[in-house]
């Protein structure tokens, strides 16, 4: 089996730790948790997405974010991300933050039947290899 995932919501707490201009979290969703950077050059992880913060003029100013952040992949070809289904990981980094953030996703998905080789070769498409 593997896990056809059409729809990602994630819900990030902790906006208070943005101290400055250039702050920012970046997280991502991967097959492992052997990660050295979060980010799309890396093919374990399958889903990527930072928020930095950018000052501009007063400091006393603020708005409103709508959460959760969307991300929809029922438009992609297959309707989705083919990934295998265990295990999955959420890793969160921040930069120059002044706390620790907690991001949170809910991910919508469908188990997807495979024969046993389809399933080896997304495995292997999403394992990385190291010496």
């Amino acid at each position: 089996m593997a896990w056809l995932i059409s729809r990602v919501e994630y819900f990030i707490s902790g906006y208070s730790s943005f101290n400055s201009t250039a702050d920012m979290v970046t997280w991502g969703l991967s097959t492992t948790d052997q990660l050295t950077s979060i980010s799309l050059s890396n093919g374990a992880v399958f889903d990527y997405a930072n928020l930095q913060r950018l000052d501009l003029g007063v400091s006393a100013t603020g708005m409103m974010i709508n959460l959760p952040l969307v991300k929809d992949f029922s438009q992609l070809p297959g309707g989705g991300i083919l990934v295998p289904p265990n295990p999955l990981y959420l890793g969160v980094v921040g930069n120059g933050m002044a706390a620790a953030m907690q991001v949170t996703a809910k991910l919508y998905y469908l188990n997807y039947q495979l024969a046993t080789d389809e399933y080896w070769e997304l495995v292997e498409s999403r394992r990385i290899i190291s010496s």
